[in-house]
């Protein structure tokens, strides 16, 4: 890929190795990286969520743009045997100071923090990505946790959770 100022490129990393998901020209051509394989699946938050502060909330994903093998249910992915790439991205609309991040819970239990983020004033998106590994009856979620009382912000481009077999 010959790259240039202003290509938008997103990437996931299982602490040994660096996986290019998917790249877009500044132009808005898209390039094919590599093809992803299944089941694969992308969902967002259509609907306001309260993150109750001091704790860690579900975040729930209510539209599913793509789940390709239907293993992605009530915001639960729960993929066959197998390695996957998981993202998630949780925005908060808070207008105080605040700290937060982004969990995957893997049979509810947490698995992977995302980054703790500080805010003043201004919301966050709180980032989180793991490579995973599935037996066939494991399942994955996304959880948020902020200090303080906050809502979720909802939409295709603010809060949503991706994952596909590698």
């Amino acid at each position: 890929i010959t790259t240039a100022v202003n290509d938008r490129a997103r990437y996931i990393g299982d602490g040994t190795t660096v996986y290019c998901v998917n790249y877009q020209k500044a132009s808005g051509t898209a390039v094919v990286v590599a093809e992803i394989t299944t089941p694969a699946f992308i969902a967002y938050s259509n609907a306001v969520l309260s993150l109750t502060g001091g704790a860690n909330t579900k975040v729930l994903f209510e539209v599913e743009e793509l789940d390709t093998d239907a293993k992605f249910v009530s915001s639960r992915f729960t993929p066959a045997a197998g390695t996957y790439a998981l993202e998630a991205y949780v925005a908060t609309a808070e207008s105080a100071a605040f700290h937060g991040y982004a969990l995957i819970y893997k049979n509810g239990v947490s698995y992977q923090f995302g980054v703790r983020l500080t805010g003043a004033a201004s919301g966050l998106i709180f980032p989180v990505t793991a490579v995973v590994q599935a037996n066939g009856t494991d399942y994955f979620e996304i959880y948020a946790y902020i200090n303080t009382t906050a809502n979720t912000v909802s939409g295709r481009a603010s809060t949503w959770f991706a994952g596909y077999k590698i």
